[in-house]
């Protein structure tokens, strides 16, 4: 049995808008079998924090790096916090 878990990443490339923003991968999944899937030049669709969660970016791999469970949930709660 292949467990799978969410991917969550962030932008990495300065000159897109959405340079350090944090999102989660939609339609693909993370598992112990190929456990980091982002690849440069594969278009990845991303859901972003910072935007309308039904509105999906695509966006290549190579301006993505994979974040922890856990540095995605702090990032989460920061906005819920600012958000006020």
């Amino acid at each position: 049995m292949t467990m799978t878990k969410t991917i969550r990443v962030m932008c990495t490339n300065p000159r897109l808008p959405t340079h350090w923003m944090y999102g989660t991968v939609v339609g693909h999944e993370q598992s112990s079998v190929n456990p980091l899937p982002i690849r440069p030049g594969v278009i990845y669709d991303v859901v972003w924090l910072d935007l309308p969660s039904n509105w999906q970016d695509e966006i290549d791999g190579g301006n993505l790096r994979i974040v922890s469970e856990a540095t995605y949930q702090i990032e989460a709660v920061e906005r819920r916090i600012d958000k006020g």
